[in-house]
């Protein structure tokens, strides 16, 4: 059991004990446990000293998630009348996807220009605030213009931008003028391609970028002349996967990085052919993470993967410690084909920690684990850290 762990437990104890029974520590002591509290532990510490109110206040307001307008409001005004409270506040994400209401649907509530309006004059109260993520969509065209300008005239602060559900909403103001951001993702929509205003970023513009995820292949070209580490065309949202035509001029864009790309996704219509990963191996030699999200058929992929060009790619590759693909219908290939696979690009590449075929409409897996079961002990000791990359 884990240091942080035991803390945990310990605070979980003694608080539920009564308070006489909280042991006398200084503030930074509790500062430091408080840390690994839960949610719930925290509110009722609230009421137990002010000393734990500061803490546990703090802890409570350092990340606030909205899911809808209606516990919205009630915090707007809350923070509004506490600067204490707002300056707690470092993350902020709004999430309306999913939200519903019987009375009023989601695009009257987004199209609203009091929504706008509550939104940046909440984060005008929020002056320690770093990362911003918004998850829903504006049809509205004259509200999505305003909604864009005022995201531009947002004080330069944040470290993390993240909008998934841009419409006619433009990210350029937001991205010219916080020149402090390290983490970008934007999702565009089906209907509205990100890159001819990508295109018009000027080029002094993002000059701390470390990671950049967008559903756009053409969103490459952000990452010349930055110090990008993390480029991921996300495959849950992305409208077009990269073709084989596209590919070059992304990989180009890629090699541009001023630091070197060290974890890499692409949503591709396939390998193609057995140079791919040869190209990937050339424009990006230091990379540490790769995956692949294809859209063919497993019978297809299988036998540009183990083709020795590819395989001699993996050679090349000095860093690369995680391989993951996928493609569709696992089921129509024999177990053995995977394990041959499995085996080949092991030995190509002996220091793959993370190495995973599947199906992702299936779910199904082929990985280290699998192979494993199999095989002698001790002969695929490493095991599949299944994740996503992010700030």
């Amino acid at each position: 059991m884990s240091k942080s762990t035991e803390e945990g437990q310990q605070l979980g104890n003694t608080q539920s004990s009564g308070r006489s029974s909280l042991p006398v520590l200084s503030y930074d002591v509790w500062s430091d446990i408080l840390r690994y509290a839960k949610r719930q532990d925290l509110i009722r510490l609230c009421l137990v000293s002010s000393m734990f109110n500061r803490i546990a206040a703090k802890r409570l307001y350092l990340s606030v998630r909205f899911f809808d307008v209606p516990d919205l409001y009630p915090f707007y005004r809350t923070v509004r009348g506490n600067p204490i409270l707002a300056g707690h506040v470092a993350a902020l994400e709004l999430d309306m996807r999913s939200y519903k209401n019987d009375r009023m649907s989601k695009r009257h509530i987004t199209d609203a220009p009091a929504f706008m309006r509550m939104i940046f004059h909440l984060i005008g109260q929020l002056d320690n605030l770093k990362k911003i993520c918004f998850k829903f969509r504006i049809l509205n065209s004259l509200v999505c213009k305003a909604f864009s300008i005022n995201l531009g005239h947002m004080r330069p602060r944040l470290s993390s931008f993240r909008f998934y559900g841009l419409f006619e909403c433009s990210a350029l103001p937001v991205l010219s003028s916080q020149s402090l951001l390290e983490t970008v993702a934007l999702e565009y929509s089906s209907r509205s391609d990100g890159s001819p205003e990508l295109a018009s970023l000027p080029p002094d513009a993002l000059p701390r970028l470390r990671r950049f995820i967008c559903n756009s292949y053409s969103s490459a070209q952000v990452v010349r002349g930055r110090p990008v580490e993390l480029f991921v065309v996300d495959r849950r949202s992305a409208y077009v996967n990269i073709s084989p035509e596209q590919l070059p001029t992304c990989l180009q864009d890629l090699h541009m990085s001023t630091r070197g790309i060290l974890l890499l996704e692409l949503a591709i219509d396939s390998l193609y052919a057995t140079t791919t990963l040869c190209k990937i191996q050339e424009a990006t030699p230091d990379l540490q993470q790769l995956e692949l999200n294809t859209s063919d058929f497993w019978v297809n992929q299988m036998r540009d993967l183990t083709s020795p060009e590819s395989l001699d790619a993996f050679r090349k590759f000095a860093q690369l410690e995680s391989f993951k693909i996928d493609a569709r219908q696992a089921d129509d290939m024999p177990f053995t084909a995977f394990e041959f696979a499995i085996r080949s690009i092991l030995r190509a590449r002996p220091t793959l920690r993370v190495l995973a075929l599947w199906d992702y409409a299936q779910d199904k897996v082929y990985s280290l684990n699998t192979i494993a079961r199999y095989a002698p002990t001790g002969e695929f000791p490493y095991r599949i850290a299944r994740g996503r990359w992010g700030d």
